[in-house]
């Protein structure tokens, strides 16, 4: 989705031909706000996405048209939906392989667990609507920057690069590069926004229950918030 950083292999080879201008602070407050209220309308279908990040955001851009411009990011179309599941007690996710540049999306609980191999057998250990919360916190960093999350993980964490990194060490680097400069380049809103979600669970943050609270705390907090931003 970001110009100039991961793209899914549908995207290279059209991406690769056109160098888009870079959006405006009010389109991406805007494409933020789209993504967050598209994403809790999906949500209210009692569903978990499980891969809901930037490399799973589409747009539909003229390919005849050769000339540099800002891509039109009105209408985000958010796919991936391949391995997505029911949220009920008797549903599991689907054990797949995921890629480099798609594991750091992935809350550090799911991500140990995919590297121990282990069974989910146990609500701590199933995708639970926490998860996706912390994946639109990355999402809104990501826009927030215009950067791709591992690049925001690697500046927070000066140095150290997001592969060498432990899933928690990952998740406190993009944190800590939030709380120092995101409302630089978003705003202090936007940024207390980003955090809550990222941190969602957590006393003070986006509670996430697998209810109709934890629905309505997403709509609240982070959707009419960044509305009004």
């Amino acid at each position: 989705m970001l110009s100039g950083g991961q793209k899914s292999a549908a995207s290279t080879r059209s991406a690769s031909r056109v160098q888009h201008a870079l959006p405006t602070l009010n389109q991406r407050l805007q494409l933020a706000s789209k993504l967050v209220i598209g994403f809790y309308t999906f949500l209210l279908t009692r569903w978990h996405h499980e891969r809901f990040n930037s490399l799973h955001i589409a747009f539909l851009i003229d390919e005849g048209d050769a000339k540099a411009k800002a891509l039109d990011l009105g209408q985000p179309i958010i796919v991936g939906f391949a391995i997505s599941r029911p949220d009920s007690p008797t549903e599991l996710s689907i054990s797949t392989s995921v890629e480099d540049t798609e594991v750091v999306y992935l809350h550090p609980d799911i991500r140990k667990r995919i590297k121990s191999g282990a069974k989910q057998t146990g609500n701590e250990q199933r995708f639970q609507r926490v998860h996706d919360i912390y994946a639109v916190g990355l999402l809104l960093a990501e826009i927030g920057y215009w950067r791709p999350i591992a690049k925001v993980a690697e500046s927070g964490a000066k140095g150290s690069k997001a592969v060498s990194m432990s899933p928690e060490q990952f998740k406190e680097a993009v944190i800590k590069k939030c709380k120092l400069d995101l409302a630089f380049f978003a705003g202090e809103t936007y940024r207390d926004i980003t955090l809550r979600c990222l941190l969602a669970g957590e006393p003070g943050r986006v509670q996430a229950e697998n209810d109709a609270v934890g629905l309505n705390n997403l709509y609240w907090d982070v959707g009419i918030n960044l509305m009004i931003s």
